[in-house]
């Protein structure tokens, strides 16, 4: 394993690494170390040096302390480079951070730079090593970062929080085991096969509708560009509020196969009825386009859940102005587990013409389940897939992913856990007094924070950054089927260390 110190003159690497050293029983590399065994040697040999007897320990498997400031990423990057040169691409290496007021740096320095066997070092150099200090991430190519407060370990990261998406992990451990016991099996393509067949039943009962169409598609974008390319014609359009899925994080997919997205203001990420109307209403003859389906996202892209009143008064409107309703269920089983909500998937299939269950936030490896309720949406429309590019030759994978999700509960349980650990990280962050753009209904909460806390949580945790204030931040917390009660116990922690200032 090689160390590598990490903090400005005066932090106490050198006393730490003896320390470290003695633990060990290794050997500690330094430009200060090259330098004093060789006077007067070229500088430009001091790093070459250096990085010659780290590579040399790494062959030998050999523990090594680097003992250097190595305070900003372009220097740690040079350090990786270097190694990487000398022949060596993978390594163990541990970020040793030294969190020391600089106050207290300034003082020893100040002191040091009195003893004549001491090299000598401007003060001003300090200040300018604590302004491009840049806290080092694990990405960087560490197996870990200890941070150093007062010589003792305070603390150990080994991975960043991720509450930045429910899809960044590869998939629940139940889907894994499933495709696994049947790796030696072969089917036919395109969805013809009996895995396909069987989750198609297990869906149309769980949806209480044996009419249903089911498809099996690989995401959100191509599912909802699929769905409303096939229902429109090339003069009709599709209703959805401003922060809807498709027009905000699509790329422009709908509107590149010739389909208007005709947006509302959202209230709250929620579409509601009187603006469905509004906007019929100004579209009056063939002058325009003609809205002939309306788009809505449960959960929403805020996190918020539809009531069923709320639904039924959409549909409604559908139904008064021969709307199709279309829900993108990404994120479906969030909203269906939500304590906000009061209906279940069944009533979900009776209000809408169309809609997805979604498998790529809730557990899977990909895919999405896309529910045909409308006659009128049914015909043809495996051309209208392969046309737009969605037709999955290995179809067989999905169904069998969604099979397991059905047969075990899996999508409820993800998504009570979810939705669980997100409400107890709001209750807890809003005890410190963090404000919130709103109330949690699911697995996304928005806290509202300084852009100085937003810089530091951004050296731990992953996360969206949702909107700026001016003076303060919105980020998007996300939990997922992998977020553990240590990861809402180490946000918490890092909100508090923040507010108290003994984290910076």
């Amino acid at each position: 394993m090689i160390y590598m110190m990490i903090g400005v003159q005066g932090s106490g690497k050198s006393t730490y690494s003896k320390a470290l050293a003695s633990k060990l029983n290794c050997e500690i590399i330094s430009t200060d170390g090259v330098r004093k065994a060789n006077p007067g040697i070229d500088p430009n040999l001091v790093w070459t040096i250096v990085y010659d007897k780290v590579a040399e320990a790494i062959k030998n498997n050999q523990d090594a302390i680097y003992d250097a400031t190595n305070v900003t990423t372009k220097v740690r990057e040079r350090f990786f480079d270097n190694i990487h040169k000398r022949g060596i691409n993978e390594f163990d290496i541990t970020a040793i951070v030294m969190d020391t007021p600089y106050e207290e740096c300034y003082a020893r320095v100040q002191k040091r730079n009195n003893d004549p066997n001491e090299l000598f070092l401007p003060l001003d150099a300090i200040a300018s090593y604590s302004k491009t200090f840049m806290f080092p991430y694990i990405n960087e190519g560490f197996k870990e970062i200890r941070i150093i407060r007062n010589q003792e370990v305070s603390e150990i990261i080994k991975r960043k929080i991720n509450l930045k998406n429910d899809y960044s992990s590869i998939a629940h451990p139940i889907i894994l085991k499933e495709l696994e016991k049947r790796m030696k099996n072969s089917y036919n393509g395109y969805g013809e096969d009996d895995e396909t067949d069987a989750c198609k039943k297990i869906i149309l009962r769980n949806i209480n509708n044996q009419n249903a169409d089911v498809h099996f598609l690989f995401g959100g974008t191509s599912t909802n560009k699929i769905m409303i390319d096939h229902a429109l014609k090339g003069y009709e359009a599709v209703i959805a509020c401003d922060t809807g899925h498709i027009n905000v994080h699509e790329t422009g997919a709908i509107e590149a196969n010739g389909r208007k997205i005709l947006t509302v203001p959202n209230s709250f990420g929620k579409l509601l009825p009187e603006r469905i109307e509004e906007i019929v209403l100004k579209h009056p003859d063939y002058h325009m386009v003609k809205p002939k389906m309306v788009y809505i996202s449960n959960s929403t892209e805020y996190g918020t859940v539809y009531t069923k009143d709320e639904l039924l008064k959409i549909k409604e409107v559908c139904k008064k102005y021969n709307l199709y309703l279309f829900i993108d269920g990404a994120r479906l089983y969030a909203a269906l587990n939500s304590d906000k909500c009061d209906y279940d998937l069944p009533f979900i299939a009776l209000v809408a013409d169309a809609f997805y269950i979604g498998g790529t936030k809730s557990g899977l490896l990909f895919g999405e389940a896309l529910v045909v309720i409308n006659d009128e949406l049914k015909a043809n429309l495996k051309y209208s897939i392969k046309r737009n590019g969605g037709m999955i030759a290995k179809g067989f994978i999905p169904a069998i992913m969604f099979k397991a999700a059905f047969e075990k509960d899996l999508f409820a349980q993800i998504a009570k856990n979810e939705n669980d650990y997100a409400k107890e990280l709001e209750t807890k962050l809003k005890a410190l007094g963090v404000k919130f753009l709103m109330d949690a209904s699911s697995n996304q909460i928005f806290p509202v924070v300084s852009r100085i806390e937003k810089i530091i949580l951004e050296k731990y945790i992953d996360f969206e950054t949702w909107n700026d204030l001016g003076n303060e931040i919105v980020i998007r917390f996300v939990t997922n089927f992998m977020t553990k009660e240590e990861d809402i116990n180490q946000t918490i922690k890092l909100f508090k260390d923040i507010k108290e200032g003994s984290l910076c």
